[in-house]
């Protein structure tokens, strides 16, 4: 399986910048990590080339909102899997992609939710999030 991270941002320079340090700290490294800019005249284009060398794609054009700029980071991925970290959010620590890695990355599986708690194994406490 091979796992594609989309991160859409405009002008939110801060949050992108969190949001790329949580990305590629992650311990778990199978990924590729695109991010749609939608134009920003901040300083999120200097993050996004700060860090271009962990960066598999990124483009910065306007779009017509926020589906659409997904929609980009959908056609520009190679993943057979795809994880949106939207520019201001982050994981929940270093081993979040091991952590899914582990127990949900197989075919026909939609996730989608808000956080996920390990609370013992292989009792796994799921809040907000939808398997389909």
């Amino acid at each position: 399986m091979t796992l594609s991270i989309i991160t859409i941002n405009l002008n939110n320079a801060k949050g992108l910048l969190k949001t790329i340090k949580s990305v590629i700290s992650q311990v778990f490294i199978d990924f590729e990590y695109i991010i749609v800019d939608g134009g920003s005249n901040d300083e999120s284009i200097d993050i996004i080339k700060q860090h271009s060398n962990k960066i598999a794609l990124w483009i910065s054009e306007p779009d017509r909102g926020i589906y659409n700029a997904m929609n980009k980071g959908v056609r520009l991925s190679c993943g057979n899997m795809l994880l949106f970290l939207n520019s201001g959010d982050v994981f929940a620590g270093i081993n979040s992609l091991n952590f899914l890695h582990q127990h949900t990355f197989s075919p026909n599986k939609i996730l989608v939710g808000q956080s996920m708690h390990m609370i013992s194994k292989p009792l796994i406490q799921l809040q907000g999030i939808l398997f389909l």
